[in-house]
């Protein structure tokens, strides 16, 4: 294994002994770790020496010609917890777009749910051309935020009291089966270019399924696709035409960036709001 070799032995063991110290390992829901780790699994880059550079190099492996691809994923599940915490269910969700949940779970999930409704800005076509992201900020007030494109206004309408619900679910998505996918590629001696394009594809359809979930559950059709990872001009790309594909329309950052600029932004907005009221 191409990490096993890059570390000696005792390094290994800081690491694991600094996994268990929980406050030097944070819990981290960024998807950038994830990255991070595969890219380092695989071999690619096993340090980060400016920003995001394992996750560049990851993407960098994938030949332009590639397209998403259902058949050439990666498993993963899903596993739902209540808010105490507690294991509720753990399933897999359809493996094409023709499936949906179980009526018995849909009805199941809709129960003292919030309904969650919102409308913006849909991707402008030309930002699929030759990998141009354009980016807008959408300005706003109070709780009706105004989207400015091409001189047309839409409102993203949202309800702070529908949309908290003590009694809401967390999901949690399991990539096990998907590491140890990836560990029995490379000892296949699959190429790892095509490790990397599976791993993107597994990225887009756990997007895909999430969304079709949510979908079913609270009855919206926008996605917004947001965060650092969607500077990956293969996975945001691949996202727009997969979500659109199945009915789905997605919602991309425009004018600003989807990375850690738009949080100095927020706060900045969170800030200046406070002092204004």
């Amino acid at each position: 294994m191409p990490l096993n070799a890059a570390l000696s032995d005792e390094k290994s063991r800081q690491i694991l002994k600094l996994k268990k110290l929980v406050q030097f390992s944070p819990l981290s829901s960024g998807l950038g770790r994830l990255f991070d780790g595969v890219s380092s699994l695989i071999g690619v880059c096993h340090y980060n020496t400016f920003e995001a550079e394992a996750a560049i190099a990851l993407e960098s492996l994938i030949d332009r010609e590639r397209e998403f691809s259902e058949k050439a994923c990666y498993d993963f599940s899903f596993i739902e917890k209540d808010n105490r915490d507690e294991i509720l269910r753990s399933l897999t969700l359809p493996q094409n777009d023709k499936e949906r949940v179980p009526q018995n779970d849909k009805e199941t999930v809709l129960q003292n749910d919030p309904f969650l409704s919102f409308r913006g800005t849909e991707c402008p076509e030309e930002s699929l051309k030759e990998g141009i992201l354009p980016f807008r900020f959408a300005q706003g007030q109070n709780d009706k935020e105004t989207v400015h494109q091409n001189d047309r206004e839409k409102i993203i309408e949202y309800d702070r009291e529908k949309m908290i619900d003590n009694g809401r679910r967390q999901i949690t998505v399991d990539y096990t089966a998907m590491i140890k996918q990836i560990i029995d590629d490379l000892l296949n001696g699959e190429a790892v270019a095509t490790i990397s394009w599976k791993f993107h594809n597994t990225i887009i359809k756990v997007i895909m399924q999430l969304s079709l979930y949510f979908k079913e559950k609270y009855g919206f059709d926008h996605v917004g696709l947001s965060g650092g990872v969607f500077q990956n001009a293969y996975l945001i790309k691949e996202s727009i035409k997969a979500l659109k594909k199945i009915g789905l329309k997605p919602l991309i950052h425009l004018n600003v960036p989807s990375n850690d600029a738009c949080i100095s932004l927020g706060q900045a907005y969170i800030v200046a709001k406070r002092l204004k009221n």
